[in-house]
Parts: structure tokens; sequence; C-alpha cells
């Protein structure tokens, strides 16, 4: 260390002083600059985050009326599942389906299952390119009171894996007794499922 600082004392003043700046500009560009640069980022980072509550803070009606739609929502329709995958969901959907009619006593039911791609909408646009989703449609008939037509839609409304009941149809059943309130029901039910694309 004593010969460089020997050899930096030996040299006229014009090249020590020309030294110290080459060393000082090193310094600025290697620990200075970047750490400036990594502040500027932060900072604005910062104003973005701030730039983002504001706007939320502004949209307070919208954001409350939001809320106040999502939970009249779910005291009227229950907990709604987000989509299922096509290994699992289905099996889930016709259990619950099954359940129902069975808690139901509803015993002759016949049904049969579909799978149709779901419409361009918003939930397909959020999926992303490489997803898409299928719409597993059963529809179901039966025979039963009113009452237990009414209970079977209203506990497939509040089932969570089911994603809408898309069609209702009674009707009177022709040439009964005038005692008898039997009714002949044609329900839709679909479960909603993310598969991958290709």
């Amino acid at each position: 260390m004593g010969k460089y600082l020997h050899a930096i004392k030996s040299l006229p003043r014009a090249m020590r002083w020309a030294l110290v700046g080459l060393v000082a500009i090193l310094l600025y560009f290697a620990a200075v600059e970047p750490a400036l640069d990594r502040l500027n980022k932060v900072a604005y980072s910062a104003e973005q985050d701030e730039a983002n509550l504001r706007a939320f803070t502004a949209q307070g009606g919208a954001q409350q009326k939001a809320v106040q739609t999502l939970e009249l929502g779910m005291s009227h329709f229950g907990q709604v599942e987000f989509l299922g995958d096509e290994a699992t969901r289905p099996f889930q959907f016709n259990s619950a389906v099954d359940k129902i009619l069975k808690d139901n006593e509803v015993l002759n039911a016949k049904s049969q299952t579909k799978n149709q791609a779901l419409g361009q909408g918003a939930l397909t646009a959020k999926m992303g390119p490489e997803f898409r989703v299928m719409r597993h449609v059963r529809d179901i008939e039966f025979d039963a009171t009113p009452e237990a037509v009414a209970a079977v839609v209203a506990a497939l409304e509040r089932s969570p894996v089911v994603a809408t009941v898309s069609r209702v149809h009674v009707r009177k059943i022709e040439g009964r007794e005038g005692g008898e309130r039997t009714v002949h029901a044609t329900i839709t039910a679909e479960a909603w499922i993310s598969t991958k694309k290709g």
C-alpha cells in the first residue's frame, strides 16, 4: 500500500487532481447513480399506489353499492364457488343435485347431462386466452307437488356448486283427479367448469 501512496505523491499536482476526479467519477457511477435509480423507482411506485388509493377512495359510493349488491345476492342465493375443474366439478355437481332431489323426496326424476361452451362475456374474458369455460348442463324432469318443485329450485339456487338454474318449466298434468295436486317440472341446472385449451 505504501508504494502506491509513494507513487501517487510523486506524481505532478495536476495528475493527482485528475486521479482524484477519476476516482470520484467511478464512485458516482458505481454507487451513487444506482442508488438514485432505485430511489426514483421507489418514489414512482409510491406515487402510483397513492393514485390508486385516491381513485379507490373517490369511488366510495360505487364500491359501497357493489358490496351491497354482493351481500344481497349472497343472502338470496348463498355462497357461490368459483369455477371448478373438469376432473372434480361434474361429480360434485351431480352428487349435489341427486342429494337435493332425495332430500325433497323426488323419486321418479329422469335427467340427462351435456357439456356446452359458455358464450363470450366478462367471465370468459377474465379467464384469458388459454382457458375456456364449459357449461355442464343437467336437464331434470319429475312429477311432484308445487311445493316440492319450489323447494328443489330453492335448494339448487342455494347450492355453491350450482352456477345457475337456467330454466324452470312447470305444467299441470292433464287427466288427474280433482284432488290431485301433482305437476310436471322440467328444471335445467348448470355447473361451470374451467378447461385448458388444446
